[in-house]
C-alpha cells in the first residue's frame, strides 16, 4: 500500500511536470533525472510552506485543530521520502542531496522515520487542541528536518 501511494504521488508530480513542459494528456511525460530532482525540490518546498504556516499559527495563537491534516500530510510525505531519491538522481539539476542519501540508505531511512513520527505527533496534538503539546511537536518536527539536512543535504540548511 505504501509503495503504491508513493508511486501514485510520484506519478502525479511527474504528470504536473509534464504539463508544465507541454506534454499531451495521452502521452506520458519523459522522466529524466532532472525532472525527478525538480519534483523532489518542489515537494521539499511544499513541506517548508506547510511548516511556515504552522509557525504563523503558533505565533498568533490561532486554533491549531485545522493543522491536524497538515501534520498527517507531512507524516505521509516522510513515509515516502526515500522514494523521492531513486538511483540515478544523485547528480543534476543543482541537487543539494549529498551522496550519503544513497550510500547510507538505512540512516536516511531512519531520519525519514523520525520526521514521520514527529509529524504524526504534530497531527495528534492538533487534533487534541493542546497548544503546548503542539508547539513541542512542531519543534520536534523542525529538529527532525534540520538533523536530516545536516547529514544528507549540502548547501543551505
Amino acid at each position: 500500500m505504501r509503495r503504491c501511494l508513493s508511486r501514485l504521488l510520484l506519478s502525479i508530480a511527474l504528470l504536473a511536470i509534464g504539463s508544465i513542459h507541454g506534454a499531451q494528456a495521452d502521452t506520458p511525460p519523459a522522466v529524466t533525472p532532472d525532472e525527478l530532482i525538480a519534483a523532489r525540490k518542489a515537494s521539499m518546498e511544499a513541506q517548508s510552506s506547510r511548516l511556515a504556516a504552522i509557525m504563523q499559527a503558533i505565533v498568533i495563537n490561532a486554533d491549531i485543530r485545522p493543522f491536524a491534516a497538515t501534520g498527517e500530510a507531512i507524516a505521509t510525505w516522510g513515509r515516502n521520502l526515500l522514494d523521492l531519491f531513486p538511483a540515478g538522481t544523485e547528480v543534476g539539476n543543482d541537487t543539494q542531496a549529498r551522496p550519503a542519501v544513497w550510500s547510507d540508505r538505512a540512516g536516511f531511512g531512519m531520519a525519514a522515520a523520525r520526521l514521520t513520527q514527529a509529524a504524526q505527533s504534530l497531527a495528534n496534538a492538533a487534533v487534541g487542541g493542546d497548544q503546548a503539546e503542539f508547539i513541542k511537536a512542531y519543534r520536534g518536527t523542525m529538529l527532525a528536518c534540520a538533523a536530516c539536512h545536516v547529514i544528507y543535504r549540502s548547501g543551505r540548511n
